[in-house]
Formats: structure tokens, C-alpha cells, sequence
């Protein structure tokens, strides 16, 4: 029997039946069973209690309730909702016509559009429910003053009454019950959901502290930059866990290689570009002695283009770095500075000199392909050369959320000179959290400076 039972109360439910509709038919299978089986109750003790017409009117419905199991069962859910749900209207309606208000049947007018929230999604039907069982409810508690009841009270009906407000007061348990188990049952999917979002997560952040471990091997200019020139800073701060700009430092004989790029994105994306960068950059300026930094960016360039294009499409990945580049001798001699979409500045006597940049990037671009160029400068003891990425010139922040520009940055840099360039890149840092304030940090920063000795 309660096997029987439970098969009934999950009659049109399989795996692949969505949670929220699963709760619906439970709901809905184990009413008409209850239905069903009061019908019965009561039309058996109709026949004994000589209600005949009221018996008939109650089996000519049990078909109904037997045909919306059977819709449910063939999973035509709508059909059978609509068919118990009007079909009822209309035996409620009838019986409180049969015995009027002492049966207590139109309690269950006041069930019904709650039924309805719990069976539909649709708000038209949900309110034409609604507005049809009040219509349903006015016109018999109408009849109620107009029409006598066809059967008298008596103590048959009173006991009908009661297990009225008993079945729909179950009914209304039911129903709360059902929100109460479906919110629950979508919580523990969230929860459920969140742990392995979670899992996800930390396996991701797992993976990209790993790969930051692996940029950072690679960014180990730092040591060689203050050998070289002792007073230096670099200020590098990630948007995320691994950056797409990156510095590269190396030194060959009497020259220093300093290199600041800002690949194509930020994050995961970006960082893969800088790795190609850097391996890149170690390559050519270890077999190219001779060479400058605009014939380095072309060989550069070059090598981006073929390694992300392999097929030669001029219409392929365009993808790349801007980079400002320089060669700079350690020993007083002539300096060689390039850049693609980017430049160093060099502070001398209290001016700023920016140095040569083409407009285009190392990597494809709109226009014809031509050489970079570059520029030879003397740099004097005591000059200071900087050179960033627009990480730090397109952060928003202030007092009226605006970008901070490079003009902010060379005012600042020219404001706050220190005798100790290491001093002033903490500042800078300082400056730029302080400029920030609670807005997010747009892209990677990076800045480095060096004073020529």
C-alpha cells in the first residue's frame, strides 16, 4: 500500500524532471490522491445516509481526478492542472449548492488561486484563477441568501464541514511546505553549487600562483638593475595574480638593456604574452651584440608575428606589445632609445625629454610595416630616465573619480624629487593608492626609473 502510495506521489517524475517542477507534481498527485480517496469516503457514506445526488455528482468527478493523474503520467503537466482545477471550480461550486453554507465547500475557493501560485509560473493565468474562483465564490455565497440549500442541516453535514477545513487546511500545509522544501532544496543546490565553484576557484588561483612563480623567474631584472645603477626603483603591481606588463633588464659588456612593456591584455592572457616578450628579448639581444633597440623591436616584431600567425595572414592575431626600449651605455658613452607606442623620459636640469616612439606596436597592425626608429642621447651623471606603462595614466580615482593622465604623473614625478629614487617609488606607490582610493584598479601598473651614475 504505501509503496503503491509513493509510485502515485511520483507518478511523471523522472531524473530528468526539473526540481521546481518535481515539488509541483508531488504536490499535485498526492491532493488528487487525497481527493480521490474522500470522494469515495463520502460517497459511500452519501449512499448510507440516503444523498444520492450528491454520491452520483461525486463519482461522475472522480473520472476527472483519474484523467488529470493520467495527463500527469504522459507528461502533459498543464492539461492536468488545468482540468483538476477547473473541474474542482465547478464540483465545490455544486456541492455548496447541495448544502449550502453549513458544509463549509466553498473554504475551498479560498485554496484554489493559492493553488494556482503553486501549479503556474504564468502570471495571466495565475490571476485569471484568481479572479475565477472569486468569481466562482460571490455567486455562491450569493445563492446562499437567495436559494435554500437543497438538503437541511443535520449532523452529517457538520462532520462534512469539519473535514472540509481539515482537507484544506492540509492543503495549505501542503503548500507551504512545498515552498518551504523547494527554497531549502535550491539552497542546498546553491550551496552545493558554491562549493564546487569554490573548488574551481581555488584550483584556478592554484594554477595562476603557479604560473606567477614562473613570471616572476623571469622578471629577476631587479638585481642586475641596482648593480647598474644602484639608485633605481621599479613600482610593478599586477591588476591580478600575473600582469601583462613587464620589464626587461639585462646587461651585455659596457651596456644595459631596460625594456618596459605593456602586452595585449592583463591577467592570464596578457602574462603569456609577456613570457613570449621576455624569452624573446633574452634571445635577440644575446645574438645580436651590435644591434640597437629599433633593429631589436624589428627582430621582435617579427618573431611575435610568426610565432602567433604561423600561416603569414595579414589578417591574423594582432596581438602584441608597446614597449619602449633602450641601450644604454654604462660608461658615459652614446645611448640608444626606441619605442613602439611608448617612450622613456628623461629628466635633466628640471625639464622633461621625452625620446623616440613610432605609432604602431611590436605585432600586426593596421598600415604598411615599417622599421622602428631609434634615437642617441648622452646621458649626463645625475640624469634621471623613467618610463611606464598607461596602467598608472588611465587609473580613475581623485576626488571626482577622473583618470590620473601623464601630465599628473611627470607634475608629481617633477614635484616629489628625492635623492633617493628607491624613497621616491614608495612614494609613487603611495600616491597612487592614495589617488585610487575605493576604485578598482583598472589595469597593471608598472613604472621604473633609474639615475644615471
Amino acid at each position: 500500500m504505501i509503496k503503491t502510495f509513493d509510485n502515485l506521489i511520483n507518478l511523471g517524475i523522472s531524473p530528468e524532471t526539473p526540481f521546481r517542477l518535481q515539488n509541483r507534481l508531488r504536490i499535485f498527485n498526492s491532493s488528487v490522491v487525497i481527493i480521490i480517496a474522500i470522494c469515495l469516503i463520502n460517497s459511500f457514506i452519501g449512499i448510507a445516509g440516503d444523498y444520492i445526488i450528491p454520491s452520483l455528482v461525486t463519482f461522475f468527478y472522480l473520472p476527472c481526478l483519474f484523467l488529470g493523474l493520467w495527463f500527469v503520467s504522459q507528461k502533459k503537466y498543464n492539461a492536468a492542472f488545468h482540468l483538476v482545477m477547473i473541474s474542482g471550480g465547478f464540483f465545490i461550486g455544486g456541492f455548496s449548492f447541495f448544502f449550502g453554507m453549513a458544509s463549509m465547500n466553498f473554504v475551498y475557493f479560498l485554496f484554489m488561486p493559492f493553488g494556482s501560485m503553486i501549479l503556474f509560473d504564468s502570471k495571466k493565468v495565475i490571476f485569471w484563477y484568481f479572479f475565477w474562483n472569486l468569481l466562482l465564490l460571490v455567486t455562491v455565497m450569493i445563492a446562499f441568501f437567495l436559494i435554500e440549500p437543497y438538503y437541511e442541516p443535520n449532523p452529517f453535514v457538520h462532520v462534512f464541514a469539519v473535514l472540509n477545513l481539515v482537507f484544506c487546511s492540509g492543503l495549505i500545509f501542503m503548500g507551504i511546505n512545498l515552498f518551504k522544501t523547494e527554497n531549502q532544496g535550491f539552497q542546498e543546490k546553491i550551496n552545493q553549487q558554491k562549493e564546487i565553484l569554490a573548488e574551481k576557484n581555488r584550483e584556478i588561483v592554484s594554477s595562476i600562483s603557479y604560473a606567477k612563480r614562473i613570471q616572476d623567474a623571469l622578471l629577476n631584472g631587479k638585481t642586475v638593475l641596482k648593480e647598474s645603477f644602484p639608485n633605481s626603483f621599479v613600482f610593478f603591481r599586477p591588476r591580478d595574480i600575473v600582469s601583462g606588463d613587464f620589464y626587461f633588464v639585462k646587461r651585455r659588456g659596457d651596456y644595459l638593456w631596460l625594456g618596459v612593456g605593456d602586452c595585449t591584455g592583463h591577467g592570464v592572457p596578457g602574462a603569456f604574452m609577456t613570457l613570449l616578450g621576455i624569452s624573446f628579448l633574452t634571445e635577440i639581444t644575446s645574438s645580436a651584440d651590435d644591434s640597437g633597440p629599433a633593429r631589436v623591436l624589428d627582430l621582435l616584431r617579427h618573431k611575435i608575428i610568426s610565432s602567433l600567425n604561423p600561416e603569414n595572414g595579414r589578417e591574423g592575431s594582432r596581438d602584441g606589445m608597446d614597449i619602449a626600449l633602450a641601450k644604454i651605455h654604462l660608461k658615459g658613452g652614446s645611448s640608444l632609445f626606441a619605442g613602439a607606442n611608448n617612450h622613456f623620459l628623461v629628466l635633466e636640469e628640471g625639464r622633461f625629454t621625452e625620446t623616440c616612439s613610432d605609432r604602431f606596436p611590436v605585432g600586426l597592425h593596421v598600415g604598411n610595416e615599417k622599421p622602428f626608429r631609434e634615437a642617441a642621447l648622452v646621458l649626463k651623471p645625475g640624469s634621471r630616465v623613467y618610463s611606464f606603462t598607461d596602467g598608472i595614466s588611465d587609473q580613475f580615482g581623485g576626488g571626482k573619480g577622473k583618470k590620473l593622465r601623464y601630465k599628473n604623473v611627470y607634475a608629481w614625478l617633477l614635484e616629489n624629487q628625492n635623492p633617493s629614487l628607491e624613497k621616491q617609488g614608495e612614494d609613487l606607490e603611495l600616491f597612487f593608492e592614495k589617488w585610487k582610493g575605493n576604485f578598482e584598479q583598472l589595469d597593471d601598473v608598472l613604472v621604473a626609473g633609474i639615475e644615471i651614475s
